[in-house]
């Protein structure tokens, strides 16, 4: 049992550094698309704030919690 957990280690260690020497990683491939910026304009979130806001200070008034 030893010498094939001994063996099968040392077939993989062959393996690995066969595989490094002969199989090469290809680079990835990156293509470089130019655009026009976009504005950045909006409302940001502000405005949904102040709703979320409101609609919590309507809800407790209405509850009678405030």
């Amino acid at each position: 049992m030893e010498a094939l957990i001994f063996f099968s280690g040392i077939a993989f260690v062959a393996g690995m550094v066969i595989r490094s020497l002969f199989v090469t990683q290809r680079q990835p491939q990156v293509i470089y698309v130019q655009t026009e910026p976009v504005d950045q304009g909006g409302g940001g979130c502000l405005p949904l704030v102040l709703v979320g806001g409101f609609a919590l200070v309507g809800l407790l008034v209405a509850i009678g919690g405030a």
